[in-house]
């Protein structure tokens, strides 16, 4: 029983060592058209605008930033 409690010890040790501090693929943006926010690593919606990647939670906000994409930069 008096050799669990050290080896607990040390796993505990070891699991926390070989979490990522960052882990990027979590980063989120915010969509400019309803302010949502969109983790990047799983936007499927995406559209470029002055060599800017914009990420959106829907075909619909995509669409709608696409027709006119100064509207809702300005909001900033």
């Amino acid at each position: 029983m008096k050799f669990i409690f050290p080896i607990l010890i040390l796993l505990s040790v070891f699991s926390m060592a070989a979490t990522p501090i960052h882990n990027h693929s979590h980063q989120e943006s915010k969509d400019p058209v309803c302010g949502m926010s969109v983790k990047k690593a799983n936007s499927k919606y995406q559209s470029t605008y002055l060599d800017v990647l914009y990420d959106f939670c829907s075909a619909s906000c995509k669409k709608s930033f696409d027709k006119k994409p100064e509207r809702y930069l300005k909001k900033k």
